[in-house]
């Protein structure tokens, strides 16, 4: 897993939020009653040495506590634990989260900022934050975030008005928000805690896998007859990588985010492609329903749909790439895997039957 992570959905329930005091929260939030909300917020205070502050230079935000906020919605529940935990499981990379509590309820308006901190355990065997950012149309608000050298910047603010976003960080990952610039952000702000007698999760695995990849990237760099280029296969087949590495799954998301982290600073650029391998011959029939690709079958090789790290096209013609198959292939070649389609031309008079393999 990663030591921080967001994902967005674009269709999600709502949470059929009630607050004391105030009363059924409508989403997407308006600016009426994100206004009228505030009249029954505090301040959000911070955390220094000892002592518990309030100081909008540091901290700009308005907060209620979780004993004021109920969920109304059936629906809402059943989501954030079928849907929403298994999410956090996978980018933290942990094999489970046995409860979450709701911390706050948070609102952001214009200038809403917190300098960077670190979060305080708040209960026993808490060892992550997760925040859900509610149907409210506001821009700015990134969330940065650095953890052992590497630093990452959140943002969810695109189309904010209509979708629900998840973040989610370990507790020792230092972070800050940067102001809002227009607009309302509503969140849920979520404790994570382990099984009760299990260690807490922690980012040191994390931290000794970023420092390896780093050594073999600087290694590879710095050895002047090494490869140019290779092209890592991953786990999953995907259709389209045309809106980032969002879609990412499992363990291709945790190498990528790796990757994200050091190729600026060890001077390496990384791009997602569709690479096909088209085997062509004839059908050798070893039973009715049965057969194996004959001898000398025509091979050919093409990649498609190169993309940056960030889903943008490439800023070069796919002809500049010039990939050799399997020469580049890391870890196995494109053959060495299950084809995905297979196709039969079928019988043409005294054609014989061709195999198509791709």
């Amino acid at each position: 897993g990663t030591f921080a992570f967001s994902h967005t959905y674009n269709i999600a329930p709502t949470p059929g939020l009630n607050i004391a005091g105030f009363g059924p929260l409508p989403l997407p939030l308006t600016e009426r009653d994100a206004k009228a909300l505030i009249d029954v917020c505090e301040l959000a205070p911070f955390g220094k040495a000892e002592r518990t502050i309030v100081d909008k230079q540091v901290r700009d935000t308005w907060e209620i506590d979780a004993a004021k906020v109920t969920f109304q919605n059936p629906h809402w529940e059943p989501w954030f634990k079928t849907v929403v935990i298994p999410q956090i499981s996978q980018s933290l990379g942990v094999a489970s989260i046995s409860n979450w509590e709701l911390y706050k309820l948070l609102l952001y308006e214009e200038g809403s900022h917190f300098l960077p901190h670190q979060d305080t355990e708040k209960c026993e065997g808490m060892f992550a934050t997760a925040v859900i950012v509610l149907p409210s149309a506001f821009e700015g608000g990134q969330l940065h975030l650095s953890h052992s050298g590497q630093e990452k910047i959140l943002d969810v603010a695109g189309d904010s008005g209509f979708s629900t976003s998840i973040l989610g960080w370990y507790t020792d990952v230092r972070h800050e928000v940067k102001p809002i610039v227009s607009g309302y952000r509503l969140a849920l702000s979520f404790n994570l805690m382990a099984p009760t007698g299990a260690p807490r999760p922690s980012l040191s695995r994390y931290s000794k896998t970023v420092a390896a990849v780093r050594h073999v990237l600087m290694s590879w760099r710095q050895n002047p007859t090494a490869l140019k280029k290779l092209v890592y296969l991953l786990d999953h087949e995907y259709s389209s990588f045309g809106f980032g590495n969002g879609i990412l799954k499992g363990a291709d998301a945790y190498k990528v985010d790796i990757l994200r982290l050091l190729a600026k600073p060890c001077r390496f650029k990384i791009y997602f492609a569709t690479a096909k391998l088209y085997i062509k011959g004839d059908a050798m029939a070893e039973s009715e329903e049965y057969y194996e690709m004959g001898e000398d079958p025509e091979v050919s090789f093409t990649v498609e749909n190169i993309v940056d790290i960030n889903g943008s096209p490439a800023d070069f013609s796919q002809d500049v790439v010039g990939l050799s198959h399997p020469d580049d292939f890391v870890p196995c070649g494109l053959d060495d895997r299950e084809h995905s389609k297979e196709e039969y031309q079928g019988y043409m008079g005294n054609v014989s039957l061709r195999l198509v393999l791709h």
